[in-house]
């Protein structure tokens, strides 16, 4: 162990602004991120920083031993600290990392900023068609108040207009429910 201190004095740190740009690059407009230093044999300065993980989505990187989601690093690496709540991708592509991609917000934001879910069948969250009244349903679940209950119609459209007059009403983000770009 002692020989892994030595090598590696932040091992058991947590890692701060100034030691994360010494080890990194992150570029705001691209959102690429490239070694600043070599830190192993894994590491080439130069090199595209982290691999996105298959089952998430978003890219991560293992710095002085310690796994992190390279998008709440680039929000430490420009604004110096770690974000308060949770960093949403705006176009819901979680390896986008321009700095006009993410923000830091509370879980309920965020999860006023989703895309599409695949097992969706209207193209559009909380509308549905129900088979029985053959009408078009529109709900909205709200943290707290659990789904919403909008309205029943015979057009698609006006099922549709209702939905988003919600959304606005009770401020989801102008994405959600979008694909991802």
């Amino acid at each position: 162990m002692l020989k892994r201190e030595l090598l590696n004095p932040k091992v058991n740190e947590v890692l701060d602004a100034v030691e994360l740009r010494k080890v990194i690059h992150y570029d705001e407009e691209s959102g690429v991120v490239t070694w600043r230093k070599k830190l192993g044999n894994r590491t080439k300065v130069g090199a595209l920083v982290g691999s996105v993980n298959k089952h998430s989505g978003y890219i991560q990187v293992k710095i002085y031993g310690t796994q992190y989601q390279l998008h709440r690093l680039i929000w430490l690496y420009v604004y110096g600290q770690y974000p308060i709540g949770d960093i949403d991708h705006v176009n819901h592509v979680r390896a986008d990392n321009r700095l006009v991609n993410i923000r830091d917000v509370t879980r309920v934001q965020n999860g006023r900023n989703q895309s599409l879910p695949s097992t969706n069948t209207s193209g559009v969250v909380g509308v549905y068609w129900h088979k029985t009244n053959k009408t078009w349903i529109a709900q909205i679940r709200v943290k707290d108040s659990g789904n919403i209950p909008l309205g029943s119609f015979a057009k698609f459209s006006e099922a549709v207009d209702a939905r988003k007059l919600a959304e606005v009403a009770y401020g989801f983000h102008e994405n959600h429910g979008k694909e991802k770009i």
